[in-house]
């Protein structure tokens, strides 16, 4: 490239030019190269650079890549002899000046790292509805304060500062959907984002492989039963439901340790998982989730497999009062493996056992066993043996129903449900 550029002009530290004796040669390479050079620069950078050619000038606004961020104003805000508003305000003014001057019809990326609040929303909502009308494709949205930064806290660990409190900023309502439609990552720090915005994004971003939120303080709840993509919810202190799973080959027993650590507040917790992936064979190395009161675990796997690997999480839950148990054979094929039984920590809480698809075969019955030995304070036990969609397992379901009556202890009462709630009259 150095054989076909020569730098046209030279620019001072107050960004004024020496024209003398010095020819513009970038302005007549074609758009696609000059292009092709502000893209290996930062937004700053090539709006830095627009003095170096005439065209260089109006190209770098139609740039596709928007990253606004500024370490070095963050770390003087730690200087309690500089006014952080001011810092701020210039940031704010920076970001609004670029996506006034921007002219491209779309944009690939959009990027914000900055020490920011609730304070500034109408600022923030700009940008992001600007962003979503010219169909971004990334969003991040990083406005941490600074001294949660990897990049400056070894610089704030050796001071002392009192910080304000402060309020989240919040994403705007999004009238249009169809604007999403381009979207395949977004990332929230500091961000105040709705279960129901959640919910909005996750259905209506066909193309969505990454979705992180850290540190929402409205987060309740989260459910996602869909294609794989990367989905990462931490700090999320208010979050008390969250179901991830499905049968498409989602991995789901590796990830518990991030459960206890950033959902502190986890009270219902719904895992659905295919025991054809190896890795959902058992639980291991799983912390205490010391708040779940209701255990929902649905397992895809067949009438021969064991899913004794699964009775750990189960135990770590030390106040769980209602465990639901879902079945769906993947095959019909019987098998002459004996019923294991396992022992177990007692489940000192637990009220309610419910098994809903029960079939009375190997892999519902282990599990069943093992909740009914160790439940000591258990009240009932509700059995669904209703017919489900492509599934005719209700044959010898209730014959076999009676060894599993067998080990109900006395006193706790047994609820079977065989057909369906007759619909309302018509008026």
């Amino acid at each position: 490239m150095c054989n076909y550029i020569s730098i046209s002009l030279a620019i001072t530290q107050n960004g004024e030019e020496f024209s003398e004796g010095l020819i513009d040669r970038l302005s007549g390479l074609p758009d696609e190269i000059l292009l092709s050079i502000l893209w290996t620069l930062t937004l700053k950078e090539a709006a830095t650079t627009s003095l170096l050619s005439k065209r260089w000038k109006h190209l770098w606004r139609y740039y596709p890549v928007l990253k606004f961020e500024d370490f070095a104003a963050m770390e003087s805000m730690g200087d309690i002899t500089r006014p952080i508003v001011e810092g701020k305000s210039k940031f704010v003014a920076h970001v609004n000046h670029a996506l006034k001057q921007h002219m491209g019809s779309t944009i690939d990326e959009l990027s914000v790292i900055f020490d920011l609040d609730d304070s500034y929303k109408s600022h923030i909502d700009k940008w992001v509805l600007y962003a979503f009308e010219k169909h971004v494709k990334r969003i991040e949205l990083n406005l941490e304060p600074p001294w949660v930064h990897e990049k400056l806290q070894v610089w704030y660990n050796n001071i002392t500062i009192i910080y304000p409190e402060r309020v989240h900023y919040t994403l705007p309502y999004i009238r249009s959907p169809h604007n999403l439609a381009s979207l395949r990552s977004l990332c929230l720090r500091n961000v105040n984002i709705s279960s129901g915005d959640v919910q909005m994004f996750l259905q209506s971003c066909r193309l969505l492989e990454v979705l992180c939120v850290a540190r929402s303080d409205i987060l309740t709840s989260i459910s996602y039963d869909g294609k794989t993509i990367k989905l990462q919810i931490t700090k999320a202190s208010f979050l008390s439901e969250v179901h991830i799973g499905g049968e498409r080959g989602v991995v789901i027993a590796p990830m518990y340790e991030s459960l206890s650590t950033y959902f502190p507040k986890l009270k219902y917790l719904s895992l659905e998982m295919s025991l054809a992936k190896k890795l959902n064979l058992e639980a291991s190395h799983v912390p205490l989730l010391t708040r779940v009161e209701h255990l929902r675990l649905f397992f895809s796997s067949c009438y021969y497999q064991t899913l004794l690997g699964w009775t750990l999480l189960i135990e770590t839950c030390p106040v769980l009062h209602k465990l639901t148990l879902e079945f769906f054979p993947q095959s019909m094929i019987k098998s002459p493996k004996p019923i294991l039984k396992s022992c177990g920590q007692p489940l000192r809480y637990l009220r309610t056992l419910e098994l809903l698809g029960f079939i009375g075969r190997k892999y519902d019955l282990e599990l069943a066993y093992f909740v009914l030995e160790n439940a000591i304070s258990l009240q009932e036990v509700i059995v669904d043996l209703r017919p489900r969609p492509y599934i005719n397992h209700s044959e010898g379901a209730q014959q076999r129903l009676k060894l599993l009556q067998k080990k109900i202890p006395e006193g706790v009462k047994l609820i079977i449900k065989e057909t369906y709630p007759a619909p309302p009259p018509f008026p």
